[in-house]
C-alpha cells in the first residue's frame, strides 16, 4: 500500500498522510503478533524435537541395560553397570538441557528478529502516533486561524 504524502508547513518535507499512517498501525501490529506467534510455534517444535530425540536415546540405552541385567553377572560387573547408568544419565541430562536452552534462545532470537523486521517495514509506531497528533494539532490550529 502506498502512503499518501502531504507537505508539513513547519519542515516543508513530504511526509505520509497522518490518516494513512494511523490506518497502517493495526495492520502492522497484527503482522507483529503473527510473526511472534510463528516464532513461538517454530521454537515449540524445535523443543519438542529435542525432547523426542532425548527420549529415543534414553529408551535405546535402557533397553540395552535391561538386556544386560537379565544376563548373569558378577558383583563387579553389576557395579560397573550402575556407574555406567549414572554416567549416561548425567551426560544425557546435560546434553538435553543444553539443546533445550539453545532451542529456546533461537526462538527468542527469531521473535526479536521478526519484531525488528516488522518495525523496519515502515514508520515506527510511536513516531506514527506522534505524527498523527501533530497533524491533527496543525489542522486544528490552521482551521482556527482561518476562522478568525
Amino acid at each position: 500500500m502506498v502512503a499518501k504524502t502531504s507537505r508539513t508547513p513547519a519542515t516543508g518535507r513530504n511526509t505520509p498522510d497522518a490518516l494513512t499512517l494511523w490506518s497502517e498501525l493495526p495492520r502492522r501490529q497484527l503482522a507483529l503478533i503473527s510473526q511472534s506467534a510463528a516464532a513461538v510455534y517454530r521454537g515449540s517444535r524445535a523443543m519438542r524435537q529435542v525432547q523426542q530425540e532425548a527420549a529415543d536415546r534414553a529408551l535405546a540405552h535402557q533397553q540395552q541395560v535391561t538386556e544386560r541385567l537379565l544376563a548373569p553377572m558378577n558383583p563387579a560387573e553389576f557395579m560397573q553397570l550402575q556407574s555406567e547408568l549414572l554416567r549416561f544419565q548425567l551426560q544425557e541430562s546435560l546434553q538435553y538441557w543444553q539443546q533445550l536452552t539453545a532451542a529456546a534462545v533461537k526462538a527468542q532470537q527469531d521473535m526479536v528478529a521478526g519484531a525488528a523486521e516488522v518495525m523496519d517495514a515502515g514508520e515506527p509506531s510511536l513516531d506514527v502516533l506522534q505524527r498523527v497528533f501533530e497533524a491533527s494539532l496543525d489542522q486544528t490550529q490552521a482551521a482556527a486561524s482561518t476562522a478568525h
